[in-house]
């Protein structure tokens, strides 16, 4: 089911600005809570919507249901990150640590 909403959040971001950036790269935490299984073969259907913008972090409603029923719903919060900067933070603090 995870992957499934990776996927629906990836379009979602495309579809709401999300800007693909030289040097970034994402951080997810994703809460979901599954509620129903799915038999083998059967069709699932996933969304996600782009609830909001904060700065550099952005927050999606994730849903995903089968043919009979919801199975699961909840949030994925995904941040952008300049790898550049998270280098040089984790190599200072490195240093405090010495």
């Amino acid at each position: 089911m995870a992957d499934m909403r990776e996927e629906q959040v990836a379009a979602a971001a495309d579809g709401g600005g999300q800007r693909r950036v030289q040097g970034a790269r994402r951080a997810d935490a994703i809460d979901v809570d599954h509620r129903a299984p799915t038999p083998i073969g059967q069709k699932v259907i996933a969304e996600a919507v782009l609830e909001r913008i904060d700065g550099r972090f952005f927050i999606y409603r994730v849903t995903a249901r089968n043919e009979q029923q919801p199975i699961g719903s909840g949030t994925v919060h995904r941040a952008v990150v300049n790898v550049r900067k998270f280098m040089e933070k984790t190599k200072q603090s490195g240093d405090r640590v010495k």
